[in-house]
């Protein structure tokens, strides 16, 4: 027991050493190549992974890979921040901003599966133009969504509840009258 200190003594003295910068990612291996400026959407259960991602002007729709070379294209139009949200039953909540009007910009959803399969194609949830959005998932499997919509002079806040066939659990409405879904 005397030994090990003394020999434990001189190794914490000793001068640090110069070592090279660790870091704790790689890239395993490149999936595909999206605009600078296209948000992507990311999921897993532990087990399964799924990369979602907007395509451009020229190649609209939103991409899916599993981490695989394969990718799957779901024909949503032309699009931007994208989202993937867990529902029930091994599906996806899929929410985007569809910009297929430019002007128009939309907060539209669909469900799918974790292979790209669609199982609820793609439906409005804002009536009118939407610059941003959060969602989240709630526990029953349903989303909760809030969004801004595009007005000049004091824009509404919005929020409804997706369940997975697409019904509003509540209506859309003004977020400052919804305190009760909270």
């Amino acid at each position: 027991m005397v030994a090990a200190a003394l020999l434990l003594i001189p190794t914490a003295c000793t001068a640090p050493t110069e070592t090279a910068l660790r870091v704790p990612w790689q890239a395993l291996h490149k999936v595909a190549e999206t605009a600078p400026n296209n948000q992507t959407a990311l999921w897993t259960d532990g087990t399964k992974t799924v990369l979602a991602w907007p395509g451009g002007p020229d190649q609209p729709g939103i991409r899916l890979s599993n981490g695989t070379n394969e990718t799957v294209l779901l024909p949503f139009g032309t699009l931007q921040q994208v989202a993937l949200y867990p529902a029930d039953a091994g599906l996806l909540h899929i929410l985007w901003l569809d910009q297929t009007h430019p002007d128009e910009p939309r907060l539209a959803s669909a469900l799918i599966t974790t292979d790209g399969k669609i199982e609820r194609g793609a439906n409005a949830v804002s009536a009118k133009a939407t610059t941003h959005y959060a969602a989240v998932r709630l526990a029953n499997g349903n989303v909760l969504t809030l969004w801004i919509e595009a007005r000049q002079h004091s824009p509404n806040c919005s929020m409804a509840q997706i369940e997975r066939t697409h019904r509003y659990v509540c209506p859309a409405m003004p977020a400052t009258q919804l305190a009760w879904l909270i």
